[in-house]
């Protein structure tokens, strides 16, 4: 469906369901987004597609990642050496995605809502053993709200152009 009045703005966030280590986690993942991304653009409605933010699950590689649901995780109790170890697969599949399908038309219709940097230093800031989800603290959350502010002033102003 095209929309014929003013756009909607939808919000997307789909990244911390896939996971690297089933086997075709990154694939479909890959696929998932390209498909949303289509039907954005061809149906003329401004997305957001918000970054996964960063899991903080105790790894010997530093990486944070969610590696199974067998063992019982710990949460990073200091930050690693360098978040730059933290992983960040699923926004670096986000960045290509978005790359590939808003060349050339409607390229104003898809947008990505930057998060995980804000987020990489708030190990502390999750519930017991479950190191992807946040704390109900307004300071938790203001990044995010921040930074949806700034996208949706963002698509504002692409909306008047």
């Amino acid at each position: 469906q095209v929309f014929s009045r003013a756009p909607p703005v939808i919000v997307i966030n789909i990244g911390i369901k896939y996971h690297w280590y089933r086997s075709q986690g990154p694939v479909a993942y890959r696929d998932d987004l390209r498909l949303l991304a289509k039907i954005c653009r061809d149906g003329n409605a401004r997305c957001i597609f918000r970054e996964t933010s960063p899991q903080h699950y105790l790894t010997r590689e530093g990486d944070g990642l969610f590696k199974s649901k067998v063992a019982r995780h710990s949460c990073m109790s200091d930050p690693p050496e360098s978040f730059s170890t933290l992983s960040d697969w699923r926004n670096d599949i986000l960045r290509d995605v978005m790359a590939e399908i808003a060349s050339g038309r409607n390229n104003n219709f898809l947008t990505v809502m930057p998060i995980f940097n804000s987020m990489v230093g708030l190990n502390k800031a999750h519930p017991d053993f479950d190191c992807t989800k946040f704390l109900s603290n307004p300071e938790f959350w203001e990044p995010w709200h921040l930074s949806l502010t700034n996208v949706l002033m963002d698509n504002i102003g692409k909306a008047s152009e």
